[in-house]
């Protein structure tokens, strides 16, 4: 499963890089974070994008925090998770998930 439907199974609304509309809180952004590669024998051998994936509230909710990191692990990813970091200009919180 993509990482984009596995992010829509949370019911936040879910956007690359940013929308193109102002959104209230929560919600996330994703965009893609390199590529994990696994080389042998002067081959590729297996590789996997990496994503970072930002959520934004106004309100901490450990449910919505669970939702994501279920359906992460769910989905066969693996991650790791941020603080909540307060952006004071935008009186809300982000926190970030780095995803394999």
């Amino acid at each position: 499963m993509s990482i984009q439907e596995t992010l829509l199974q949370t019911g936040l609304p879910v956007a690359y890089g940013f929308f193109r509309e102002k959104q209230d809180p929560p919600y996330l952004c994703y965009m893609g974070n390199g590529q994990e590669q696994l080389l042998a024998d002067n081959r590729r051998y297996h590789h996997k994008s990496l994503f970072r994936i930002e959520y934004y509230f106004r309100r901490k909710d450990e449910t919505a925090e669970e939702n994501i990191e279920n359906a992460l692990d769910t989905n066969g990813y693996r991650f790791e998770k941020s603080e909540d970091i307060y952006i004071s200009g935008e009186k809300m919180f982000v926190i970030y998930y780095y995803v394999r």
